[in-house]
């Protein structure tokens, strides 16, 4: 008899916690989906990724439900134990070395941040950018790892470390603009403006620019072949310029070289990106954007290596390098 309360017990509590998991992560899904990417669950719709014949189209906007559940463990912003110590190399420090001439973007404020340019008039003009959100570690590593190529054809762009005091924070917000996620607020029409000091410094300088090419690295929580709900592992390319290029094709090709597991390839989602700077960028700018998602289960230098990957093939497809 006194040995079966405790059985009692266990069973009980072990059916509590999992009602608790599974209520946690429906308002996790349903609190973070509408805010992972600073883009509208309306971009999500009539989104497909061409290379791999995946369709998003049934997902209805605002409504969450629609969105594959997540499995039971899978990771969300709360539960996440995956993101490593960014250690010596993932401070908020820019960069020091590399070919480009750097240029100071918001000089002289608390939040300035500087480009690199390499072969100032030259064209076709690419613009890489890194450190978004601070706490999406690979992002701005390997936006510091890009900023060390060097082109020989064509204009080279690296903004290493966007968002410096999200970095120094871990966080997607940028510090004393109230501002909660520096990918949103981006400006639609070229009559808008966007929302905060460091995004209005930011587009100032893109549109002197004139980008051709502009990607935007970030990190999902889950392979979106797993888990549709998450981004990881995906190029969300901007939909308003027009039909994917085949140079994205060859981006896709590239880095799914040598990914073994059929789940844990990247795939090419269309969606409009509204509010996100790469969105921006396509609607405003005319440039061919978009939003490279790694996947934060994976080491730190394979999502870096992902990221390089996905450029250099862009940078070759060009000419550039």
């Amino acid at each position: 008899m006194g040995e079966t309360r405790p059985r009692v017990r266990t069973h009980t509590g072990l059916i509590l916690k999992d009602t608790l998991r599974r209520f946690m992560a429906a308002v996790c899904l349903a609190v973070w989906l509408p805010l992972g990417l600073g883009c509208s669950t309306s971009d999500l719709s009539g989104a497909t990724s061409g290379a791999t014949g995946i369709s998003l189209s049934g997902t209805q906007a605002g409504n969450t439900s629609s969105q594959a559940s997540a499995p039971t463990g899978a990771a969300t912003p709360e539960s996440e134990p995956q993101i490593p110590d960014p250690g010596a190399g993932a401070s908020s420090t820019q960069p020091t070395s590399g070919p480009g001439a750097a240029v100071a973007i918001a000089a002289g404020s608390r939040w300035e941040t500087r480009a690199y340019v390499q072969n100032p008039g030259s064209s076709p003009t690419v613009v890489i950018v890194g450190g978004m959100h601070g706490a999406e570690i690979a992002g701005f590593t390997a936006g510091d790892e890009v900023q060390k190529i060097t082109v020989r054809n064509g204009r080279l762009i690296v903004i290493p470390r966007v968002n410096v005091l999200g970095i120094k924070n871990k966080s997607r917000a940028v510090e004393g603009t109230g501002v909660s996620d520096c990918n949103r607020g981006w400006p639609s029409s070229s009559s808008e403006a966007p929302k905060g000091f460091l995004a209005q410094e930011v587009w100032k300088f893109l549109v002197e620019q004139k980008p051709d090419w502009v990607i935007d690295m970030h990190e999902g929580f889950a392979f979106h072949l797993e888990s549709s709900w998450s981004m990881g592992s995906s190029i969300l390319y901007c939909s308003t310029v027009g039909p994917t290029p085949p140079e994205v094709d060859s981006m896709l090709s590239a880095v799914n070289k040598p990914i073994t597991d059929p789940q844990h390839k990247f795939s090419i989602l269309r969606m409009a990106l509204e509010s996100c700077m790469s969105g921006s960028t396509g609607a405003v700018l005319n440039a061919r954007s978009m939003i490279v998602e790694t996947t934060r289960p994976l080491p730190l230098s394979e999502r870096v290596n992902q990221h390089v990957t996905i450029v250099r093939q862009l940078l070759s497809e060009l000419q550039m390098i």
